[in-house]
């Protein structure tokens, strides 16, 4: 995956302690337990209960993988320049220069529950990969010529690519390299009379939550907003589901 790298900001400790609470602190009663999309409450915990007594259901996510976590960053090498120029880069002065981009080699959980290496940015999947969050694919958005359309109805994560919004001559957060679509068929982009990829169509509910969804509330969203990214799902003028854009 290419993708520019930016430094991020130490955040708040009192986010931290809302993030950790999602990922299995316990809260304070009353305690409510998300599944599904509704919102049940639980009786209260009883002083002598164990720590962790209390359920966490998080149905967007796999079994945690038990292998450690790394990931390579390379400079973009004569054969990289050569495959994504006149695909997802172009030779022209608002597209980022080669030495801008980094080609980051990067493990993540797939769907079957096993561990691939693909590409992009590392410690935001370090966080999918440790809470087992999984991901279909990640492919250099060139082997789909550069194409939008065809890399989300192949549900292909993917960053860089030097386009413009669809409809528009604004240069997309993506062709600055700040922008990750993920597992956009199980989050598809949508508006009340449209959804795209139309692949996404069976997840067009978000109540209804599996493997590889963003929810909020949930672990992964709020690693993300730990992070520092932007989730598009939290747009008004359309739920952007599968985008995350680099907003700080």
């Amino acid at each position: 995956m290419l993708s520019r790298v930016l430094e991020g900001r130490r955040q708040p400790a009192r986010e931290r302690r809302s993030c950790s609470r999602l990922l299995g602190t316990p809260p304070r009663e009353p305690t409510y337990v998300v599944n599904e999309g509704k919102r049940t409450r639980l009786q209260a915990r009883p002083t002598s209960a164990p720590r962790f007594a209390y359920p966490l259901i998080v149905t967007a996510l796999l079994a945690a993988p038990t292998a450690p976590y790394r990931a390579e960053r390379r400079e973009l090498d004569a054969a990289t320049c050569t495959r994504i120029t006149n695909a997802s880069w172009r030779d022209e002065p608002r597209c980022p220069r080669f030495d801008q981009l980094a080609y980051l080699a990067i493990p993540h959980v797939t769907f079957d529950g096993a561990i691939a290496i693909a590409e992009r940015t590392i410690e935001l999947f370090r966080r999918l990969y440790v809470l087992g969050f999984p991901i279909r694919q990640m492919k250099l958005v060139d082997d789909y010529a550069a194409d939008d359309d065809r890399s989300m109805s192949a549900d292909n994560t993917s960053a860089f690519n030097f386009r413009v919004v669809a409809g528009t001559n604004l240069l997309s957060q993506h062709a600055r390299g700040l922008a990750i679509d993920i597992n956009p068929v199980e989050n598809p982009w949508r508006k009340p009379d449209r959804l795209v990829p139309s692949e996404g169509e069976a997840f067009a509910d978000r109540r209804v939550i599996r493997p590889g969804m963003f929810v909020r509330p949930g672990p992964v969203v709020a690693a993300i907003d730990e992070l520092g990214w932007e989730w598009g799902g939290d747009w008004r003028h359309a739920s952007d589901d599968h985008h995350l854009v680099w907003s700080r």
